[in-house]
C-alpha cells in the first residue's frame, strides 16, 4: 500500500478510535462529527482502491458505520440508523471476501440492530 493511501487509512481509523472515546464520554455531537469525518476522508479519497470496493478504508467504514447507526438508533432516529446499518448489510460479501471473521460482530450485531429497527420502528 502507498504511504499516501496508508496515511489516510490511519486517519479515517483514527477518527473512528476518537468517536469511540467521545461516545465514552457521553459526547454524542462530536462523536457523530468525527464518524462522519471517518466516512468523508473515504468518500473524497479519488484514487482507486487496491483491491475490492473499498481496499483498506474498509476498516473504518464498518466502524464508523456501525457506531452510527447504534448512536442514532439510541436516538430514536431510526431512517438515519438503518442507513448506516444498511452499509455493512449491503457490503457483506465483499466484508466476507476480504476481511474474513474480522466484522463478524459488527455484522451480527448490525443485522441484529436492523431486526429491531424493522420490528418496533415503523
Amino acid at each position: 500500500m502507498e504511504d499516501r493511501t496508508w496515511q489516510q487509512v490511519q486517519k479515517a481509523e483514527l477518527s473512528v478510535r476518537k468517536a469511540e472515546l467521545l461516545i465514552s464520554r457521553k459526547e454524542i455531537t462530536k462523536a457523530i462529527e468525527s464518524l462522519k469525518k471517518a466516512i468523508e476522508i473515504v468518500d473524497n479519497w479519488e484514487e482507486e482502491f487496491e483491491y475490492g470496493k473499498y481496499g483498506d478504508f474498509m476498516i473504518p467504514l464498518v466502524s464508523a458505520h456501525y457506531l452510527l447507526g447504534e448512536v442514532f438508533l439510541m436516538q430514536g432516529e431510526y431512517a438515519i440508523a438503518r442507513e448506516h446499518l444498511l452499509f455493512i448489510k449491503n457490503n457483506y460479501d465483499e466484508i466476507e471476501e476480504h476481511w474474513d471473521d474480522l466484522f463478524n460482530d459488527e455484522v451480527q450485531k448490525s443485522n441484529f440492530l436492523l431486526s429491531l429497527i424493522d420490528k418496533y420502528a415503523d
